[in-house]
């Protein structure tokens, strides 16, 4: 049996300072930010996406986004005055 095994440390809640400069910024180190993958050849991952809080629907949103493609960063929008607070879910499936 092959799983990913979540990091000791996630990501968590962030505090983003706002920028008007600058739309979205780059959260973590894409996957390996949020999991362990020890046994890639019995385990690669073929698509990642983000949930909605507590791992139900897709997320919809449009504050944060994830690369449709490795190592699936995530971004999160910097420029809105008010500030968001946004929880999500990552979801990763191979072809097993």
């Amino acid at each position: 049996m092959s799983s990913l095994t979540p990091k000791q440390k996630t990501v968590g809640h962030l505090q983003l300072k706002y920028n008007i400069r600058k739309e979205w910024v780059t959260v973590g180190n894409g996957l390996e930010s949020f999991f362990d993958n020890i046994e890639t050849d019995k385990c690669a991952l073929t698509n990642c996406f983000l949930r909605q809080q507590g791992c139900g629907p897709r997320y919809t949103g449009d504050k944060i986004e994830m690369d449709t493609a490795r190592p699936w960063s995530i971004k999160a929008k910097v420029n809105i005055k008010k500030g968001y607070d946004e929880t999500v879910c990552v979801e990763c499936t191979n072809n097993n």
